[in-house]
């Protein structure tokens, strides 16, 4: 952490083949999250659609010579504030990495350091089975990085807020030890890899919580004949979460997608989306994000089937902010778009 900001990344590093293919997967996934894609120069929304067209136009690959470099501007929908950077790139055949994050502000945005991290956190969950990395991790890059030798050699001498063990380092360091590991949650990874998520949150409430967590851990390491460095918690003073800005549950971006798959076609070629959003049950923040991603699946599947000009929703409870959306998608669209409240 520098005195101007602090950085926090999602990195995942020396992956044995990162086409083409899966970077689209990739950076489209993230789009499902609610990060939304900037053109570099423009500065106007990428189009989710057609993706794979815009990287090839727009950005400079070889992937077949191992030396390439993909990226945008990208900001959380829900947290505008916030202007990072999603990509990958390949250094060469054998070194390469994807990576999400943004560089904050303290003096403006340090609010907004926590919301950040947790958006992160089941988005990069949600990747790691695409990009298969030998390591992969969250944290502040500044304070906490692992470069690529030390990757390809196994190297475990730094503790990050999240860890993606894969199951090279499984197998090189064992189950036993990194299971062992206090930290908040330990899981297994689809490939057999480990999962560990140091603490709830990537910022201390105070520095003698940051202080004892690195102590227990470090001391863990210690009685196992090992020397790690603990990255996290962080303590970041007057970082608190104002209301509004309260984590999203991680599965909220799941339900949304699967919500907004299924179209019904009427009789007379109308696309209905029958949808229920318990909004009852969310905080601000949630409510935010699902607007977002319903005004932004409507948009995306109107591109797809641009022939289409009659549209109805059926919700039920339509809010009066996500009126307003879809009324302004249905002008810019030129399509007829009707919605009804079902209760």
């Amino acid at each position: 952490m520098s005195r101007e900001g602090f950085d926090v990344t999602v990195y995942f590093r020396q992956i044995e083949s990162l086409a083409l293919d899966q970077v689209v997967q990739a950076i489209t996934t993230a789009a499902d999250h609610g990060l939304e894609l900037y053109f570099t120069i423009r500065r106007e929304p990428v189009p989710r659609h057609d993706l794979k067209r815009v990287i090839l136009e727009e950005k400079f690959l070889k992937f077949e010579s191992g030396r390439w470099d993909v990226g945008f501007p990208a900001s959380p929908a829900h947290l505008k504030p916030i202007l990072g950077t999603i990509g990958a790139r390949g250094i060469s055949v054998s070194d390469n990495e994807f990576h999400i994050g943004a560089f904050l502000l303290l003096q403006s945005d340090r609010h907004l350091l926590e919301p950040f991290a947790q958006f992160l956190l089941p988005l990069a969950r949600r990747l790691y089975p695409i990009i298969q990395p030998k390591l992969g991790w969250i944290d502040n890059p500044w304070r906490c990085d692992y470069d690529f030798g030390e990757i390809d050699k196994l190297r475990f001498s730094r503790l990050p807020w999240v860890t993606f063990f894969s199951p090279a380092y499984v197998a090189h360091y064992g189950e036993k030890l990194l299971r062992g590991i206090p930290a908040y949650r330990i899981a297994s990874l689809p490939d057999g890899g480990v999962f560990v998520q140091l603490t709830r949150n990537l910022l201390a409430s105070s520095q003698g919580e940051m202080r004892r967590v690195r102590k227990e851990v470090r001391e863990y390491f210690a009685a196992q004949g090992m020397k790690v460095r603990v990255c996290a918690p962080y303590y970041v003073p007057k970082a608190l979460i104002p209301p509004g800005l309260e984590p999203v549950h991680p599965e909220l971006h799941d339900y949304l997608r699967q919500t907004m798959r299924t179209t019904l076609v009427l009789k007379d070629g109308t696309r209905l989306k029958v949808l229920y959003i318990p909004w009852e049950q969310m905080n601000t923040t949630e409510k935010c994000v699902a607007i977002t991603a319903i005004r932004n699946g409507l948009y995306e599947e109107m591109k797809r089937h641009g022939e289409v000009k009659s549209w109805r929703v059926e919700i039920n409870e339509m809010p009066a902010e996500l009126v307003w959306m879809l009324e302004e998608l249905a002008r810019k669209e030129g399509v007829k778009l009707e919605w009804v409240e079902t209760g």
